[in-house]
C-alpha cells in the first residue's frame, strides 16, 4: 500500500492509502493518465491526460502545491480535473511495475495548510 495525495478542484485534499494500479489511477482522475514530475523526480502526480479537452475545471490548489514542489511543468501550462501525488517512482526492471514512495508529509502538510488558508475552514 502506498500513501497518496488525491488533490480535487474545490474539495479538502484526501490522503489515502490504496494499491497503486493503472486502473486505479485511471479510475482516480476520470480516463487516461498523464505523469508530471518534480524536476529531480521526487514525486509524481497523475493528471487526466485530456483533461483540458474535457473541460476539466483548473485545480488551483494542485497547481500551487506542484509549483511549490518544483514541478517542471510548460510555461503557461495549468493543472485541470483531480491531480493524484505520490513519492518517488521506482522500477527494478522494465518488465515490472513501477512501484512508488509514499507522498512526502511536507507535501501533505503544505496542501492540508494551503486549503485551510483559501477556504478560511
Amino acid at each position: 500500500m502506498t500513501t497518496v495525495l488525491i488533490v480535487q478542484p474545490g474539495i479538502a485534499p484526501q490522503v489515502a492509502q490504496v494499491g497503486v494500479t493503472l486502473d486505479w489511477l485511471q479510475r482516480s482522475v476520470g480516463g487516461w493518465i498523464e505523469a508530471i514530475y518534480e524536476r529531480d523526480h521526487e514525486w509524481v502526480g497523475f493528471v487526466n491526460e485530456e483533461g483540458k479537452i474535457m473541460g476539466m475545471d483548473f485545480n488551483p490548489l494542485a497547481q500551487d502545491i506542484a509549483i511549490t514542489f518544483r514541478w517542471r511543468g510548460a510555461l503557461g501550462d495549468m493543472l485541470v480535473g483531480p491531480v493524484v501525488f505520490l513519492g518517488k517512482e521506482h522500477s527494478e526492471d522494465e518488465s515490472v511495475a513501477e512501484t512508488y514512495e509514499d507522498v512526502s508529509q511536507e507535501m501533505v502538510n503544505y496542501a492540508m495548510h494551503r486549503y485551510a488558508a483559501v477556504y478560511d475552514v
